[in-house]
């Protein structure tokens, strides 16, 4: 799990059946940004 340091910052998590969320309101409301990814075992966030 990871947090950019945007104005409005959300939350990113992944799973290891390849699923990538994304979090706003601080973890109140889960979107999937992808579903079909190889295993995830570490998120880091780069925003520019």
């Amino acid at each position: 799990m990871d947090i950019d340091d945007l104005k409005s910052p959300a939350l990113y998590f992944g799973t290891t059946t390849g699923q990538l969320w994304i979090g706003h309101d601080g973890g109140e409301k889960w979107d999937c940004l992808f579903d079909s990814l190889p295993p995830i075992h570490c998120v880091k966030v780069a925003t520019v």
